[in-house]
């Protein structure tokens, strides 16, 4: 155990990374000490102003906006939330809708099978300083997130509300509902990086490959 680099990590607690934060399944040659943060945009924060932690779930435009302006942290191609927002659309109590469910997952999943495009909320990142030290971390962190994932996307248990919308991507599409990597997820990359640009979020698109720590 002498040999294992302690890594202090935050991220929330759900189905495609419970493997990994309940301790069955471990980066080969990294243990994390999980750190409590009940309310994870707090946790963003305090990783973009002060490197508090060695890893961290990120929201993505926080991560772009943070490393365009030279924050010292790499992502990893790990996207632990994605999810449609068609359900938070507001309504005219006058019209004839029921409620925003009328226009939510339907509609999400409509969107899906035209554009192929699943939106990416969440990804992880690592302190440059870490990724320095140990040369083998992003590859060994990445295979822990991916074997978590899988483990999840296996089994889906039917009890669990979260993962009712990743069912039904997989229905629709046939293919694992949760990709990681690179390729998988390069058009919607591309896409969100230029909404990020035309909105402004940031001043100029940069490769995809930039973003992310090889692995």
């Amino acid at each position: 155990m002498s040999d294992v680099v302690r890594l202090s990590a935050v991220t929330h607690r759900q189905g495609n990374n419970a493997a990994l934060v309940d301790g069955e399944v471990r980066p080969a040659g990294f243990e994390f000490d999980w750190v409590d943060v009940p309310v994870l945009p707090q946790a963003f924060r305090r990783m973009v102003r002060t490197l508090e932690f060695d890893v961290s779930e990120m929201a993505v435009t926080t991560y772009l906006c943070a490393r365009e302006h030279g924050v010292r942290f790499t992502a990893l191609p790990v996207f632990l939330v994605r999810g449609f927002h068609h359900g938070a659309i507001l309504h005219n109590t006058k019209a004839d809708i029921a409620g925003p469910g009328d226009l939510a997952v339907e509609a999400a999943l409509a969107d899906l099978e035209r554009t192929g495009l699943y939106p990416i909320n969440h990804l992880v990142v690592i302190r440059d300083e870490v990724l320095d030290a140990h040369p083998g971390a992003a590859a060994a962190i990445y295979e822990a997130f991916v074997e978590s994932k899988d483990r999840y996307v296996a089994t889906r248990p039917a009890s669990e509300p979260a993962g009712l919308p990743y069912r039904r991507v997989h229905d629709l599409t046939g293919r694992d509902p949760l990709p990681y990597g690179i390729e998988a997820n390069r058009p919607m990359l591309e896409r969100l990086m230029r909404h990020a640009v035309d909105q402004r979020i940031l001043t100029r698109p940069v490769p995809v490959e930039s973003l992310f720590a090889a692995v």
